[in-house]
C-alpha cells in the first residue's frame, strides 16, 4: 500500500506496517512548518531558500522538494531492494501553474532529488501532453485527478505514446 503526506516518523511506522510507496502533496511544506516537533527544521530549510531564491513560488517548490526528498531517502531501500519496482515517493510541482512548461520544468527539477521520486501530474490538458513526454523520457508518472472514464483512457493513451516515442524506456 502507498501512505500519504507523511513526515519522516510516519513513513518508518508505514514501511513497518507494509507500505512500499508514499505521494506527498503540495500542502506537505505546510504540514512540516506548523507540526509540533518538525517546524523549527522547516523553518530553518525555509529560511536557508529565501537567502538564495526571491521567487515566492520557487520558494515553494524548493521547500517541498527539499523536505519530500528526505522522505524518498526513507523509501530508497525498498527501491533498491526491488530493483525500482516499489519505494517511490511521488512529489507535485507547482498547483497554481499547471501548464505544459511548467509541469515539464518542475519535474526535472524534482527528479533531481532523488531517483526513486516519481511525478505527479494531474490529468489536465496539459498534464496529459506532460505525460506523454515524460512517458518518452522515461520519468516515473503518479497521475492524479483522474475524476472519469475519459481522462483515464486520454491518460493510458498519452502514456503510450510517449512510450513509443522513447524506444521503450
Amino acid at each position: 500500500f502507498w501512505i500519504n503526506n507523511v513526515t519522516e516518523e510516519e513513513a518508518h511506522m508505514a514501511i513497518e506496517a507494509g507500505a512500499v510507496g508514499c505521494t506527498q502533496n503540495p500542502s506537505f511544506a505546510y504540514k512540516m512548518l506548523v507540526h509540533p516537533t518538525k517546524s523549527e527544521e522547516a523553518r530553518k530549510v525555509l529560511r536557508d531558500i529565501l537567502k538564495e531564491e526571491k521567487d515566492d513560488a520557487m520558494v515553494e517548490v524548493k521547500l517541498q522538494r527539499e523536505l519530500v526528498s528526505r522522505i524518498a531517502k526513507i523509501f530508497h531501500p525498498i527501491y533498491e531492494a526491488t530493483k525500482g519496482e516499489l519505494g517511490y515517493v511521488s512529489i507535485q510541482g507547482d498547483p497554481y501553474d499547471e501548464s505544459y512548461e511548467t509541469i515539464m520544468r518542475l519535474a526535472h527539477f524534482n527528479r533531481e532529488a532523488g531517483e526513486n521520486i516519481m511525478i505527479k501530474i494531474p490529468a489536465t490538458d496539459d498534464g496529459i501532453r506532460a505525460i506523454e513526454q515524460c512517458a518518452a523520457e522515461g520519468i516515473p508518472l503518479n497521475c492524479t485527478e483522474v475524476m472519469s472514464l475519459d481522462q483515464t483512457i486520454d491518460v493510458l493513451d498519452a502514456y503510450e505514446r510517449g512510450v513509443a516515442r522513447g524506444c521503450g524506456k
